[in-house]
């Protein structure tokens, strides 16, 4: 990524923009960046209070492809993403870290 100067505009993406946002609020997105062996981007999800939980992770853009993966990102199962390809419904133990893999 590379960072570029330049006027002020008003932009395709509004005044704010996330690269991944979870619905609940028990969820957090605490990592996000470029995986080490496959094209796509790494994101760390945690559930933070200590209860189950099933989570819509909103993308800012659409995706081609989310599959869960260990911490080592080893790719896993694929998520089945919404029509827009826009979003998945991810499903987490209590305290769970999950990896997921972002094509």
């Amino acid at each position: 990524m590379i960072a570029v100067a330049t006027s002020a505009h008003a932009g395709a993406a509004g005044k704010s923009w996330s690269v991944a946002v979870p619905s609940e609020p028990d969820v957090y997105i605490t990592v996000v960046k470029r995986a080490e062996e496959v094209p796509g981007l790494v994101l760390r999800v945690v559930e933070w209070h200590g209860k189950a939980t099933t989570t819509k992770i909103s993308f800012g853009h659409a995706v081609k492809r989310v599959r869960r993966a260990n911490l080592l990102e080893d790719p896993g199962p694929a998520l089945t993403l919404s029509a827009d390809g826009r979003s998945v419904s991810l499903t987490l133990r209590p305290w769970e870290i999950a990896t997921l893999l972002v094509e």
